[in-house]
């Protein structure tokens, strides 16, 4: 009896100590934060089109030259309003893309994304965005708190 409990409480500790690696983290325990990217699309008085009903989030959809070109529409961002009514897109994992996004039957834009890869410990890996640029104008990359980045596209 006293050999399986001595076996079992070794098997734990292996098991654990198995699981530390980069400096002493605990990889079961690790959880870290990666990048958001939101869209705000306003008009030349700086007016959100999504607020005051000029697009609809339920008329816009996206592709892009990577699988997981997705997006949710945030209509209040509790963490910082500046947000609100913005779209917040999928960040590709890879060093180069192109979003395109239709906001109804008349109007697409096409975003050229540039990332770089941020390794983390516990063999983690992410890409955040570098560059945006639409058509021939770069676009500013906001960075509004802690890896959350914002671009406002004047239409």
């Amino acid at each position: 009896m006293k050999r399986k409990l001595l076996l079992i409480i070794s098997a734990i500790f292996l098991v654990n100590c198995s699981q530390k690696d980069d400096g002493g983290i605990d990889c079961s325990l690790f959880d870290p934060v990666f990048p958001s990217l939101y869209l705000k699309i306003i008009d030349a008085n700086g007016v959100n089109l999504f607020e005051n009903g000029t697009f609809n989030p339920e008329d816009v959809s996206t592709k892009g030259n990577f699988s997981n070109a997705g997006f949710n529409f945030i209509s209040i961002n509790e963490d910082n309003r500046s947000l609100d009514n913005s779209l917040l897109l999928s960040i590709p994992n890879q060093l180069a893309s192109t979003y395109t996004i239709q906001l109804n039957s008349t109007n697409t834009i096409a975003i050229d994304f540039k990332t770089e890869e941020v390794k983390l410990p516990c063999s983690i890996s992410y890409y955040k965005p570098t560059e945006a640029q639409l058509l021939t104008k770069k676009l500013e990359l906001k960075e509004f708190d802690t890896l959350q980045y914002c671009i406002i596209i004047e239409l």
